[in-house]
């Protein structure tokens, strides 16, 4: 039984131990391939994408038409600003420039001082952070206890822990890329709807338990964020692109909050080599089916509306390296291509036995990022714009400069 206090819980610091187990918590990673019931081709049209404008550009102009470049990675030590730089160099080595998107995770016991941290990071290299808050502990050992944080989200016992995590946001004051419980449809995290009410139906209201209470535990969060005046955060819908259990109850968009709370859709796509080799695009491709057949029957409710869509993470763990490389490589030349995408971001890290780190690529990623349909960091790109160049040293964010060009 857990002791009362447990309930309001504060808000703690995250020890390296913990913070390095959580690495195996930050992409879905599982055992079986689910089995997908057949349904038709979806007859959605995909070209309505287009038209939608880029959420981004009510602060970034220059965001424009392009695919907006992302890294993502898991902390390794509590020294954040370091985490930033090493991973924004490994990407800068491999695609031939800084993201304009940065992102890691933290979750409900993230001292605001490490995400403040981290916001200030990420900005000084030219790149909007990408936040990714889920509802967990990674110092909570039970995970039995973990899988009732959503009850106790919704019964509002988190609410201080989340105020003074968007008061931070909202002191901040520039653009944050941010995404609630991600991949909330699988079953490696204690707040996916599995573990949260699966296809139960206690209400009676004919909407399996699980989905429903991840909607209320989302909207809620998004009201105590809005109300601390956190007014420039991208909200960021990101469920796995395919679901475990596999069941109609359970698929990717049962847990769609609303348009009124969501920003962006996106999807995490990963490939598992050791279950199946596929290619991104074709990842792609299962991610948008799962759109189409959501939203073709939901064409004219406004609760419903369509969102711009991006890839949130994704990535492949082959061994050798040299097919690694081929698989960004072609995955990169698809995404260049499909105008659909608004934004994609890379997943940089080692998951347990799995190395999904880009580094060692050789040229590959630097050849298929040469397409100007994608747009790196902001500050380069002013830079540049303006006949100047970014100086900079990895390790040392205080010899980010703009120096004019000698040629």
């Amino acid at each position: 039984m857990h002791s009362s206090h447990r309930a309001f819980p504060a808000i703690r610091a995250i020890p390296v131990i913990p913070a390095l187990l959580a690495l195996s918590l930050t992409a879905c990673i599982f055992d079986t391939e689910p089995t997908a019931p057949y349904r038709p081709p979806t007859t959605f049209d995909f070209s309505r994408l287009d038209s939608l404008p880029n959420p981004f550009s009510r602060w970034l102009p220059a965001v424009g038409d392009k695919s907006m470049v992302g890294i993502k990675f898991a902390f390794r030590t509590v020294q954040y600003e370091k985490e930033v730089d090493s991973n924004i160099a490994a990407f800068a080595v491999e695609a031939g420039g800084k993201p304009a998107l940065a992102g890691a995770y933290f979750d409900l016991s993230s001292r605001p001082q490490n995400i403040t941290r981290f916001l200030k990071a990420v900005d000084a290299h030219g790149a909007i952070p990408f936040v990714t808050l889920d509802p967990k502990d990674w110092d909570e050992p039970d995970i039995g206890y973990q899988r009732s944080f959503i009850r106790l989200l919704i019964e509002g016992k988190f609410d201080a822990s989340l105020l003074a995590q968007a008061k931070v946001l909202a002191a901040f004051g520039k653009p944050v890329a941010f995404r609630f419980g991600h991949e909330m449809n699988g079953n490696w995290y204690p707040y996916g709807g599995v573990f949260i009410g699966g296809d139960k139906d206690a209400d009676g209201d004919g909407r399996a338990d699980g989905p429903a209470n991840f909607v209320k535990a989302w909207r809620r969060v998004h009201g105590i964020f809005a109300a601390a005046g956190a007014d420039k955060l991208l909200w960021i819908f990101c469920p796995n692109w395919e679901s475990f259990p596999n069941r109609e109850w359970n698929r990717p968009f049962a847990y769609y909050p609303g348009s009124e709370y969501v920003d962006f859709i996106s999807m995490d796509t990963y490939e598992s080599p050791d279950k199946r080799a596929r290619s991104l695009a074709s990842l792609v491709d299962s991610a948008f089916e799962e759109m189409g057949h959501f939203f073709q029957t939901r064409a004219s409710a406004p609760e419903f509306a369509l969102r711009p869509f991006g890839l949130s993470e994704f990535g492949t763990w082959r061994k050798d390296a040299g097919a690694k490389g081929d698989w960004y490589a072609a995955g990169l030349r698809a995404l260049a291509g499909d105008d659909r995408i608004r934004f994609h971001v890379l997943y940089n890290a080692q998951n347990g036995s799995k190395d999904f780190s880009i580094t060692g690529l050789g040229e590959k990623l630097r050849e298929a990022y040469a397409s100007s349909r994608f747009q790196f960091s902001f500050l380069e790109a002013l830079a540049r714009a303006r006949g100047l160049l970014v100086a900079w040293t990895p390790g040392s964010r205080s010899e980010l400069t703009l120096r004019e060009q000698s040629e």
